[in-house]
């Protein structure tokens, strides 16, 4: 091991590995010598040799072993400057495919559209928020879907994205023939960080989903990895590789400084204030946690949640730079006249008022049924304290009249709910006496 380290320091250009936990990253750590024997290792070790020397990953462990122990003469994986065009064929080239890559579910695409350029510029001056991952990697099936937030423009709707053999999202701008959206490509370029040729294509194969996959940013992490996250902060989550949990962009000191982003006390990752309170928003039944670590929120000074987005002044959608509209294109202002409730900033307004009123509400009727139950027991220990409630006939017997009737509850005389029904008196009627010929008559 004590090789494998001055390896590691002697190279500085070498792509560096980070294996201090599952799905975390740290230092002092990088490939294995040339000369180390690579049958002691196990598969996931091997393709992670293989793929910091830029080999294929595919293959069974023997086929892994044989092509580290030939590197040098091993095919390394194409790059975007290997794909060409080529004049003359009307076909889309694609770049030659190795062992193991499997099928695209979608054909190849050489270049990007107006409408991808257009989206690519958007997205830079976008932030969009992320509030549940579900990651469907299991056997062979690779697929991840990513739900966002409710936006002003969505009419409180959530939109889904699925990376998978196939790109989709339930969006309106994803069609069939034209899949790529803005949620799509902010997936791609700031959560998985996906480069030219891979960001133009309508569909993935298998080797290029898992290859992202593995690679993408960690920034969810569960509670005891927190508790050691903690101990080593400033190796793991430092100012310059801390992404938002829920935007993926970096969220750092100098943004604390400026009051954009806040800093969790449990596992010391910076977050988006709006972005917290965005996430905060979407799970308003559940109790207010960090978007990273999922510890406590409450002790964080101020207000959170769909109470803060209320309260804050939301500035306007960011416009794409190619679409040549709006103040920041110099276009000048907008001409269509605004709506109340179609407008983005007033849209976003009006949603967040209302689930700050629906959170009032819920709270207020707890309040209204815990001081209903509190009458009820008081009225309930009075009644025990006064003792059993005598009815008119048994106040007009005790008195010495004739009883008779049937009487209700001295505190509950009206026809309402609540109206109790006494026993009726039972009046005595003298006994007969037979004689012996009555009971023979009787008997017979």
């Amino acid at each position: 091991m004590e090789d494998c380290h001055a390896l590691a320091e002697s190279s500085p250009d070498t792509r560096r590995l980070t294996r201090l936990g599952r799905g975390t990253f740290g230092k002092n750590t990088g490939p294995l010598p040339d000369a180390f024997d690579w049958t002691t290792l196990e598969l996931p070790l091997l393709g992670e040799q293989c793929e910091i020397r830029g080999l294929s990953t595919a293959g069974t462990r023997d086929d892994l072993v044989v092509r580290l122990l030939d590197h040098d003469q091993a095919a390394a994986e194409p790059t975007p400057s290997t794909v060409l065009a080529q004049p003359g064929r009307k076909s889309r080239p694609e770049p030659p495919r190795q062992a193991g890559d499997g099928k695209r579910g979608r054909p190849w695409q050489q270049s990007g559209d107006e409408n991808y350029h257009s989206l690519m510029e958007q997205i830079q001056d976008e932030r969009l928020h992320v509030t549940k991952i579900l990651d469907m990697t299991y056997a062979n099936m690779q697929q991840r879907e990513y739900v966002f937030a409710r936006a002003p423009y969505t009419n409180g709707k959530t939109y889904t994205a699925k990376i998978g053999d196939k790109l989709t999202c339930n969006c309106g701008a994803s069609t069939r023939d034209s899949p790529i959206c803005e949620h799509i490509l902010y997936i791609l370029h700031h959560i998985l960080h996906c480069k030219e040729p891979t960001l133009l294509q309508h569909g993935l194969t298998p080797r290029e989903r898992a290859h992202l996959f593995r690679n993408a940013p960690v920034v969810h992490f569960t509670s005891l990895a927190a508790k050691r996250a903690a101990g080593r902060v400033s190796d793991t989550l430092g100012p310059q590789d801390c992404l938002c949990p829920v935007c993926f962009q970096p969220g750092d000191a100098a943004a604390a400084a400026a009051d954009v982003a806040v800093r969790c006390r449990a596992c010391f990752h910076y977050v988006h204030r709006r972005c917290q309170n965005v996430w905060l928003a979407a799970r308003a039944y559940a109790p207010p946690v960090c978007a990273a670590c999922r510890a406590p929120w409450a002790g964080m000074p101020g207000t959170w949640g769909a109470e803060a987005l209320a309260d804050e002044q939301p500035g306007d959608r960011p416009a794409g730079k190619g679409k040549g509209k709006g103040k920041a294109a110099g276009g000048g202002p907008k001409t269509r006249p605004s709506r109340r409730g179609t407008d983005p900033p007033n849209a976003l307004r009006e949603a967040a008022r209302t689930e700050a009123r629906r959170v009032r509400l819920l709270r207020a009727r707890g309040d209204e049924a815990a001081r209903m139950a509190e009458e009820e027991d008081a009225e309930v220990a009075a009644a025990r304290e006064r003792g059993p409630v005598k009815t008119e006939g048994e106040e007009a017997a005790a008195a010495g009249g004739r009883p008779g009737g049937t009487a209700t509850m001295s505190g509950n005389k009206g026809r309402g709910k609540g109206r109790a029904r006494a026993k009726r008196p039972v009046k005595k009627r003298p006994r007969r006496r037979y004689g012996a010929h009555d009971d023979e008559e009787w008997q017979a």
